[in-house]
């Protein structure tokens, strides 16, 4: 019998945590940036066992853009998450990428943005493809980042660049 109360109180206090973590994670905009964050972790992680932004996002669309640049035209991959209204936008740079535009770890970042409501914007080049950045990058990604940021659906305020 007093296995059983211990039990019962045991869960009795999983259950209450359990409820005030939720209300914690879903009131607070401390708790859902904690909630986002770990679902990014974990589709991002290639041997991750679970990727829950799957589970409640579409799949972004994933498209091959051409953008103005100094001289002739830049290519670029381009993951637009779904839904309306202006977004938040990142533009990746891969620098001299071993790996390509094409690698999973690359695609898994992209796609995982993506599904947390940024447009996401991969240039690329042949001289990147192999092993060589060329002064001229500095230019080109000054103008894709202005393409990005010029896009109807990327809110301009909220425009930023990593690699």
């Amino acid at each position: 019998m007093r296995l059983i109360r211990i039990l019962k109180r045991c869960g009795l206090l999983l259950v209450t945590a359990s409820l005030l973590l939720t209300i914690l994670a879903i009131a607070t905009s401390q708790g859902r940036a904690a909630v986002k964050t770990g679902a990014f972790v974990l589709q991002v992680l290639p041997d991750a066992p679970v990727k829950p932004l799957t589970w409640f996002t579409a799949k972004p669309i994933k498209e091959e853009i051409t953008f103005p640049r100094g001289q002739g035209e830049g290519m670029a991959d381009l993951y637009i998450p779904h839904g309306t209204g202006a977004r938040g936008a990142m533009l990746l740079f891969l620098g001299v990428n071993p790996a390509g535009r094409g690698d999973d770890r690359v695609v898994n970042l992209a796609e995982g943005l993506a599904r947390s409501g940024f447009v996401v914007m991969v240039p690329w080049s042949e001289a990147m493809a192999h092993y060589i950045i060329e002064p001229r990058e500095i230019d080109d990604l000054v103008h894709a980042f202005e393409y990005l940021r010029d896009l109807d659906f990327v809110d301009k305020r909220r425009v930023g660049i990593g690699g």
